[in-house]
């Protein structure tokens, strides 16, 4: 039987995480000959659990200590102290929180066969990627508290070449998971030394497998039919050679 020797570039060896988002990266932004492996974006329950505990912090407190130490009614504080601070609470409070929630709201992440990248920006994108060999370090972080109720977390990867020195994938869902497929994906490429490698590899072993599974021989101790690939004959049960 024929062995097919040529890659097929829709057989992947490596699984992606189940947070993979299909067609979230703006295509634009990949070259022609580049191949998306991993997409996916910020998850926002991050950005609200963050803000959630922000207020809870800092303003609950207040509004507690009020009523304990107060003879005024709850309603009446709480307008005072809304009234008090409304300024502060839109030019330090909600303009930043609106500008950090529209920041993350367009932001993309991708791994391709060649780089790892990070797209964001409001009214102008920016691009960041670095290619597999600049990184010489990730790191999973997972603050428990934010892990504990949204599953999320962050990447940093460190690129020393660089020179901000590293690039961050924050709020991102099953970090561990990410993690570990983008090692695969950077041990895969020393091994091989391209993606296109590995499928042509993982291909070729497949259909080498499959050209053998079927095919027969005789054993050389008893003469039966037995599959080419077998060790030991399941009549006589002698190794063969």
């Amino acid at each position: 039987m024929a062995v097919n020797l040529q890659p097929n570039p829709n057989v992947s060896p490596i699984t992606p995480p189940p947070s993979n988002m299909p067609n979230s990266f703006p295509r634009i932004y990949i070259g022609y000959t580049e191949s998306i492996l991993y997409e996916t974006k910020p998850k926002m329950r991050g950005f609200f659990f963050i803000i959630i505990m922000i207020f809870s912090i800092f303003f609950i407190p207040i509004v507690i200590s009020g009523i304990l130490f107060s003879s005024l009614s709850a309603d009446y504080l709480i307008l005072l102290f809304l009234l008090s601070v409304f300024p502060i609470i839109i030019f330090f409070v909600l303009i930043p929180i609106l500008r950090v929630y529209f920041k993350y709201k367009n932001t993309y992440y991708a791994i391709t066969d060649s780089r790892v990248l990070i797209l964001q920006g409001i009214f102008s994108k920016s691009l960041i990627s670095v290619t597999y060999d600049m990184i010489t370090t990730v790191e999973v972080r997972k603050p428990w508290i934010l892990y504990k109720f949204t599953k999320l977390g962050s990447l940093t990867f460190f690129v020393p070449s660089m020179g901000y020195g590293r690039l961050v994938w924050n709020f991102v869902e099953d970090p561990d998971k990410v993690y570990k497929y983008i090692l695969d994906i950077k041990n895969q490429i020393t091994l091989y030394g391209s993606i296109a490698n590995i499928y042509f590899q993982a291909n070729v072993l497949g259909n080498v497998i499959a050209a053998n599974v079927g095919q027969t021989k005789r054993c050389v101790h008893c003469g039966k039919q037995i599959k080419s690939m077998a060790k030991y004959c399941p009549y006589c049960g002698r190794k063969q050679p």
